[in-house]
């Protein structure tokens, strides 16, 4: 994550980096458009959340949620007040929290593991990769009140997993 980023930018980013890697399954026919419009879901709630411009749906908001939240004009924040509620069913739309939070949780777990298993592989490049991946996610999980617990408790799980498939 490059010093300075919003969390905006970083929850689309996060969400670029999952939506080229549904397109290149639909490409390999690994998945049908929409299995990857389902699996896309949490990461446009999410994107929705922190302000992003999730593709097909944040440029029409007028069209969406025409008289949601409508403030006098003359009233400080009116606008981004009407935003961050368009925002907020957008995302419930797309993906209730009840489903977005797991995702998120798992996602935050397996980079972090990637970023402990490639530290000492010798391939700098992949690890600052998977690390700057580690860094966005744990920013997006922070930033929507993850408790700490939970995403902890995520990543000894993910860590312990090839243990119990070995068992």
């Amino acid at each position: 994550m490059p010093d300075g980023d919003t969390i905006r930018q970083i929850a689309s980013r996060v969400h670029a980096t999952y939506r080229a890697a549904a397109l290149r399954q639909v490409a390999r026919g690994a998945w049908t458009r929409d299995e990857a419009a389902q699996r896309l879901a949490p990461w446009g709630a999410l994107t929705a959340l922190c302000g992003g411009d999730v593709p097909g749906y944040t440029d029409c908001f007028d069209e969406l949620y025409p008289v949601v939240g409508r403030y006098p004009a003359d009233l400080p924040g009116a606008d981004a007040r009407t935003d961050d509620i368009r925002r907020f069913l957008l995302s419930e739309d797309l993906c209730p929290a009840g489903a977005w939070k797991p995702v998120l949780v798992t996602a935050w777990a397996e980079a972090a593991l990637r970023a402990d298993q490639l530290r000492d592989a010798g391939q700098p490049d992949q690890f600052a990769r998977a690390m700057a991946a580690y860094r966005d996610l744990n920013t997006l999980a922070r930033y929507l009140g993850l408790p700490l617990r939970d995403l902890c408790t995520a990543h000894i799980s993910a860590a312990r997993l090839p243990e119990r498939i070995a068992a």
